[in-house]
């Protein structure tokens, strides 16, 4: 499986941090002191954040006669994060997400949609300015709905569900005390089984890993 470029726009968020002032201050539920960059993030600040994450994958199989088989696939996640920060510079946060994919196997067109759900926990480290790094982790659950064309205006249909995890590493930038905003990688984990919905009900298992790029903002009550 080959990735696609994901890394070149983190540079993006960092270019942001030129434009900073000289003025620390702590992001606190009330009593936000706007005049300077955010420095540190205290308990009990809320967020409500937007996030989309984008994967491409491309794969190529050969098999024993030498037969090759090639299939890609896009998949986009839009999700809608609330985010608490249950001790400084550390938050709690339940992402849920919409999926979205479409790929083909050969001259096969496929789709997909589903939902994700994921509790997580986030560090931000200071970089510097109103810049932060934030190292992630989160588990959850997903379910989809797959549809595969077989040709003559018909498709086969299958149901999966499983478990989903997620490691993060990515930017954020504090642009002011109220808005943020993101950009970093995702990495996708999916195991879990799918079942046709032919009448025969064939089942199979699946794991699945995947790397995409994130990017998002925030806006802090």
């Amino acid at each position: 499986m080959r990735t696609g470029i994901f890394v070149a726009p983190i540079v993006v968020v960092a270019l942001v941090v030129a434009s900073t002032v000289s003025h620390a201050d702590t992001l606190t539920p009330k009593g936000i002191d706007t005049r300077g960059v955010i420095t540190h993030i205290s308990k009990g600040v809320f967020e409500l954040g937007i996030d989309s994450t984008l994967i491409f994958q491309s794969r190529s199989d050969e098999d024993a006669g030498g037969i090759t088989t090639t299939s890609t696939q896009l998949t986009v996640v839009a999700a809608l994060t609330p985010r608490y920060f249950i001790i400084d510079n550390l938050s709690a946060s339940l992402s849920l997400g919409f999926l979205a994919t479409s790929g083909s196997v050969d001259t096969v067109s496929t789709s997909e949609t589903g939902g994700v759900f994921l509790a997580a926990a986030d560090y931000y480290l200071r970089l510097g300015g109103g810049l932060f790094i934030k190292p992630g982790l989160g588990v959850g659950g997903f379910i989809t709905n797959t549809s595969v064309d077989i040709g003559a205006g018909l498709s086969q249909d299958e149901s999966g569900s499983g478990f989903a995890g997620r490691a993060q590493l990515g930017l954020v930038y504090y642009a002011s005390s109220r808005f943020n905003v993101k950009a970093g990688l995702d990495f996708l984990m999916l195991f879990g089984s799918s079942t046709t919905e032919d009448g025969t009900d064939t089942s199979r298992s699946f794991q699945q890993f995947s790397l995409g790029w994130n990017v998002g903002f925030g806006y802090t009550f």
